[in-house]
């Protein structure tokens, strides 16, 4: 401390505050000591006062033997006090609260005052014509009357607002008319009846009230309609994507054999336009290095370019994959179903958000239209908010009854409850609506395994988006998984059936989702949904689907 080889100059011990200042030339430290709780400020200050009053005035008395005080003064108090006082006075001018000013003493005041005698003069000098008694007015007097003046000014008026016309006036609406009248005609009742599903005049059915959405007034014949587009096509043989990677070969004709040289970079060009069309990665190299194993060391035929060979090999590979093991059809399996008198059951699942339930209406509408079954929606999914209210309304819009259970109990036995409903009341087909879950959710799929095992339902369908790509292939194997993971042992486990592709209409040409579906589990496409509308949903027809991943 005496060295100052430290940066602090106080301690706190027990409540109490020392500080000190080394005075090093006197061999003297100089200390205050202070209750913590005072917060005293600038202490310092007082220290160097003290320090600098004994240095002058007490030091230079004191007697020194060898570096040693003989006596301690005696008389350092009087300074000490005037040090304190002084010390004090300082203090209270730094940090003592400042007086408040009244307001005759404050620069508003001030400028005010200033103010007002400048308007005094300038008014002696511009008014020469006043009146005697006027000029004889006190300054005082003067601002007074100066400042009733100022405040008494008003804004001058506005002119009277010219009428509108009545031709300008914008056009309310029309109000009912509430006028008596002796007796109500057919005409009145027509006007405000809501309840109407039918014409009286040619019975011809119309569309239920909010359907719009979802029906079209020409859908009454759409016989034809389902039906796989173009099936009988070909695949075009014109620009796209296979003339990208054909254009750079040699066009030899005949008897030529195909090498790995001439294959590989056709085969890269083809990966990445697979992948571009939204084709998993993995699968469309594992699909081109097929195809590149197949035509190693082959010959083309005679009169036949290397062209032409490698098109029909990746067209027949193409075939190959969405060509199904097994094909579903769901009215000729509906209709058979109806005849051992019992109902078909369909239960459709997914993620969230990828349309199941309106999926479900159209797969609704397809069976009414083309098979004229009778239908029951079966509402089981309780766990997104809403998702009863909207089937409601799907089955409003189709005309067909619902059963649900509201937002509570187990939906693996409300589905049970709704198909032994369909059995009582003669139904031909059971629709039952899941709750979405993404495919990690363990809790989620153990209750979806369940439904599947309690109510041993004819069609398990997957809705999936043609638009999310690879995670389209996670989603599926993996949802077809949880459903072997999960069943109940000594069961077969019971899995995927069959996919509906939908949202078809928003990607274009890129449907390479379908590929990676198929290709990785061996599922068959039933459906493609291509569009918002009911009827806005087609069988796959491969060639197209070619097409479009060739273009």
């Amino acid at each position: 401390m005496i060295e100052e080889k430290t940066a602090k100059n106080q301690f706190i011990y027990k409540g109490s505050i020392i500080k000190w200042k080394v005075a090093n030339e006197l061999n003297l430290i100089f200390t205050v000591v202070y209750k913590e709780v005072l917060h005293l400020s600038y202490v310092d200050d007082l220290l160097d006062l003290i320090k600098s009053e004994f240095s002058k005035k007490i030091y230079p008395t004191l007697d020194l033997d060898s570096g040693i005080f003989q006596m301690l003064p005696s008389h350092f108090d009087k300074n000490f006090k005037q040090i304190q006082a002084k010390w004090e006075a300082k203090t209270q001018d730094k940090k003592g609260p400042k007086k408040m000013k009244t307001f005759n003493e404050s620069k508003k005041k001030k400028k005010a005052t200033q103010l007002l005698d400048d308007d005094i003069e300038e008014d002696e000098k511009e008014e020469d014509n006043e009146t005697k008694d006027e000029s004889q007015m006190t300054k005082a007097e003067l601002a007074r009357k100066k400042l009733e003046e100022r405040f008494s000014k008003k804004k001058p008026k506005k002119g009277p607002k010219t009428p509108k016309s009545s031709d300008t006036k914008p056009k309310g609406k029309e109000g009912r008319s509430w006028g008596y009248k002796d007796s109500i005609t057919q005409d009145d009742l027509a006007a405000i009846d809501r309840s109407k599903t039918f014409n009286d005049d040619d019975e011809e059915e119309k569309i239920p009230h909010g359907a719009s959405k979802y029906l079209d007034e020409d859908d009454g014949d759409m016989d034809d309609y389902w039906s796989s587009d173009e099936e009988d096509k070909e695949v075009e043989n014109k620009g796209g994507l296979f003339s990208r990677f054909t254009n750079t070969l040699k066009t030899f004709t005949g008897n030529k054999e195909l090498t790995e040289e001439d294959l590989d970079p056709i085969m890269e060009e083809f990966s990445n336009g697979l992948m571009e069309k939204n084709v998993a990665q993995d699968i469309a190299v594992s699909l081109c290095e097929s195809i590149k194993k197949s035509l190693m060391k082959t010959k083309t035929e005679s009169f036949t370019t290397v062209k032409t060979t490698v098109k029909n090999a990746l067209i027949e590979s193409l075939k190959k994959i969405l060509t199904p093991k097994r094909k579903i059809d769901v009215l000729k399996d509906a209709l058979a179903a109806k005849k051992r008198g019992e109902p078909y059951k369909i239960v459709f699942i997914g993620v969230n958000g990828v349309g199941k339930s309106t999926t479900l209406s159209k797969v609704g509408y397809f069976l009414q239209k083309k098979g004229g079954l009778n239908l029951l929606l079966a509402a089981c999914d309780n766990f997104r908010a809403g998702a009863v209210e909207q089937l409601k309304v799907h089955a409003r819009n189709l005309q067909v009854p619902i059963h649900d259970k509201g937002y509570k109990g187990d939906p693996a036995f409300i589905a049970q409850e709704a198909i032994t409903k369909a059995k009582k009341a003669g139904h031909d087909v059971v629709l039952i609506d899941t709750a979405g879950r993404m495919q990690d959710n363990e809790p989620l799929m153990r209750a979806l395994a369940k439904l599947v095992h309690v109510n041993k339902p004819d069609l398990v369908l997957f809705v999936g988006e043609a638009l999310v790509g690879n995670d389209a292939t996670d989603q599926l194997t993996k949802f077809n998984q949880a459903l072997i993971d999960y069943s109940y042992q000594g069961s077969d486990p019971r899995t995927i059936d069959g996919i509906i592709l939908s949202k078809c209409d928003t990607v274009d040409d890129k449907i390479g989702a379908s590929i990676s579906m198929v290709y990785s589990t061996g599922k068959p496409i039933v459906f493609m949904g291509i569009g918002e509308k009911y009827k806005n949903l087609k069988k796959m027809n491969i060639n197209t689907v070619i097409n479009a991943l060739l273009s």
